[in-house]
């Protein structure tokens, strides 16, 4: 899989992406893959305008099937990295709220690494 292997209205602003972070120094290997599978999503779901629709992003970053909410972060993570740099190039896109720990779980850690220290 190359960084040419994208399709949609958004091909351009993905190949862009990549190259900003290989420009960084990361190596965006295992991103290249996600990010065309989104490509792929912005495909089926898009209507050939060149933005990031809160019903793609949602679709893409939905909970699949036997899937971590570790993994599923990293998407929500990845997604709104590139829906920011979409944004500064004045292209609409949404970004997905990222997950907070609840005060009560919070708490739970907390109690549960001083019972482990003892």
């Amino acid at each position: 899989m190359t960084i040419n292997d994208f399709s949609s209205p958004l091909a351009e602003y993905f190949r862009d992406f990549i190259a900003l972070k290989h420009a960084l120094g990361y190596k965006y290997e295992s991103e290249l893959y996600h990010l065309r599978m989104l490509d792929k999503v912005c495909a089926e779901y898009s209507d050939s305008s060149i933005s990031l629709t809160k019903e793609t992003v949602e679709a893409w970053v939905a909970q699949r099937l036997n899937e971590s909410i570790r993994t599923q972060g990293q998407r929500i993570s990845l997604i709104n990295g590139f829906s920011e740099v979409l944004t500064q190039r004045g292209v609409p896109a949404h970004v997905m709220p990222t997950r907070r720990r609840s005060f009560h779980s919070q708490q739970l850690m907390f109690r549960t690494s001083l019972h482990m220290n003892r």
